[in-house]
């Protein structure tokens, strides 16, 4: 019985053929070079840390800590912390996916105008001789959202941009 053509046989090298042609390439070889191809396109698409996350995730744990005296519960905290940094938590979500320079700039500018939006609120409840100065923080997130959705928006051509290479 004769073997077939670019088949391997026992006792020969996988890579070898038979007869001169061209040695052959199995499919696992063929997918690993396109995997590589494709880390090498991920490697250059995503250059730049994402800066805006590491910011938001502070101000997050900063805000928390500042909040906690204000939680006289777990439950008050949830309720607080689920007005305050909603919106902010959500937004995390581009400034990961976003990794080019100019996203990641925009995204961070929105971040830190976020946190002079909670401080200035933070300041006022903490100085306000009304024990219901509390209820603004529920207005923290809600009335940032806008401000958010339209920094994501700004952001979002420059992240397409950079994509299309």
């Amino acid at each position: 019985m004769q073997p077939k053509p670019n088949q391997p046989t026992k006792g020969t090298n996988m890579n070898e053929t038979r007869g001169g042609a061209e040695p052959m390439q199995f499919e696992s070889d063929r997918l690993n070079e396109i995997d590589r191809e494709v880390n090498k396109r991920l490697a250059v698409a995503d250059p730049t840390q994402p800066i805006a996350l590491y910011v938001s995730v502070l101000l997050v744990a900063v805000g928390t800590c500042l909040i906690l005296p204000f939680a006289k519960s777990f439950y008050v905290f949830l309720l607080l912390f689920s007005f305050v940094f909603a919106p902010l938590v959500i937004a995390m979500l581009p400034m990961w996916f976003w990794r080019n320079v100019m996203s990641q700039f925009v995204l961070t500018l929105a971040a830190i105008a976020y946190a002079i939006w909670f401080l200035s609120i933070y300041l006022i409840v903490r100085n306000a001789r009304d024990a219901m100065a509390v209820v603004l923080f529920s207005y923290v997130g809600p009335i940032a959202i806008p401000f958010l959705l339209i920094a994501c928006g700004i952001s979002l051509p420059f992240h397409l941009w950079r994509n299309q290479d």
